[in-house]
């Protein structure tokens, strides 16, 4: 397996002049063997993309705890004190007008629940990756928007905040998606710099 994903990794870098290496993410029930869990802590979920970049690791919702989103759009088991930050922060974002109620409907949450989120570099991937990420400047994206419109007969979306949602989008979708990030994963995200997005 990771013969395979290696070659698709430099393929993938190669054809499109990635900067950054391509990031596989899974969903298990368990950790995979030899694989260690993400040390230390993180300010949002999404910087786990970052992380991904050159390391392996799993995460479970208690590595999420700064990041009651992410816990909420990847569907992770939230502790009592997790549920209490995801209501103070939808509180927040609602009477700043950044997320409505109303918008809370419209934003992916993984249909399936799984009690761990292995990432990885996609040629190091432990499992076959159920998504992969890839930071991406306008004209890659151009190239991979183009490529998925032959492939999927359509454009795949502009995903707008949470940055994390697009992972659930594209998962229960089955189709590609391009997030164009959030305040968080502008803040959080040393890569994602100004020119730069995530297709999934």
């Amino acid at each position: 397996m990771k013969n395979q994903y290696s070659e698709l990794a430099k393929r993938l870098t190669r054809t499109l002049d990635l900067q950054q290496s391509p990031v596989a993410i899974c969903f298990a029930d368990s950790v995979p063997s030899g694989i260690n869990t993400h040390a230390g802590r993180v300010p949002a979920g999404c910087r786990f993309w970052e992380d991904a970049v050159t390391a392996t690791f799993a995460t479970s919702a208690a590595d999420h705890s700064l990041c009651a989103i992410g816990v909420y759009t990847h569907n992770l088991q939230p502790s009592p004190a997790q549920q209490t930050d995801l209501t103070d922060a939808l509180k927040v974002f609602n009477d700043l007008g950044y997320v409505r109620q109303e918008d809370l409907a419209v934003i992916p949450v993984l249909e399936a629940q799984r009690e761990y989120v292995p990432y990885s570099p996609l040629a190091d991937t432990p499992l076959p990756p159920d998504v992969v990420l890839m930071f991406v400047n306008a004209n890659q994206t151009l190239i991979l928007t183009e490529a998925t419109q032959q492939v999927e007969n359509r454009t795949p979306p502009a995903m707008r905040r949470p940055a994390c949602a697009v992972v659930p989008q594209v998962m229960n979708a089955g189709r590609a998606a391009l997030s164009l990030g959030c305040c968080g994963a502008r803040a959080y995200l040393d890569v994602l710099t100004d020119g730069l997005s995530t297709l999934c």
